[in-house]
């Protein structure tokens, strides 16, 4: 309750470089697919995507720390059921695919403050607790993308420039269109 009063004192309400960076990133890495991020494997998770994608996007809104941290867990929780689906091509996710997982859930979520959400929730986890535990999974994932290659992402640099150009244009055309409506 205090920490939501407190909240525009203590919680930037703008982007840092960092969150922008990573948000055009994320909008520049939006033509991907789980194989990109697995090696290859290709697993189901479409049917996750909406509950993930919405708790990004209520970490975002959230003022109140325990419930980001909640909203953080919900999903971890989606992520882990992830895990316990075969593949289309019969590979199941396994404990290494996690971060894996999770880097391409974050660049389909696109959270504009996804870094500053992270700092913020430092404050309010305990060292080694199962939330640190995940920050530290969260803070992972973001210098996976900050510093994301081709061959991370299992393509050639040609096709890497080629699909983040072209989803960066669609991107910023739905901007035009947006603002003309």
């Amino acid at each position: 309750m205090i920490c939501e009063k407190i909240y525009d004192k203590i919680f930037p309400t703008f982007q840092s470089d960092n969150d922008s960076k990573l948000y055009t990133l994320c909008q520049r890495l939006s033509w991907t697919e789980p194989k990109n991020f697995l090696g290859g494997k290709t697993l189901s998770i479409d049917s996750f995507l909406p509950d993930i994608i919405s708790n990004f996007l209520k970490i975002e809104e959230e003022k109140s720390p325990r419930k980001k941290i909640e909203f953080m867990r919900a999903i971890f929780v989606c992520i882990n059921q992830v895990q316990n689906f075969n593949g289309t091509d019969g590979n199941k996710a396994g404990v290494d695919d996690i971060i894996n997982i999770l880097a391409y859930v974050f660049v389909k979520a696109q959270p504009t403050m996804g870094n500053t959400n992270i700092e913020y929730l430092k404050f309010f986890v305990k060292t080694n607790s199962e939330e640190d535990h995940f920050l530290t999974q969260l803070n992972v994932v973001n210098e996976f993308i900050m510093n994301v290659t081709p061959e991370k992402l299992q393509v050639t640099k040609e096709e890497f420039d080629e699909n983040c150009q072209k989803a960066f244009n669609e991107f910023l055309n739905s901007l035009i269109i947006t603002s003309k409506t």
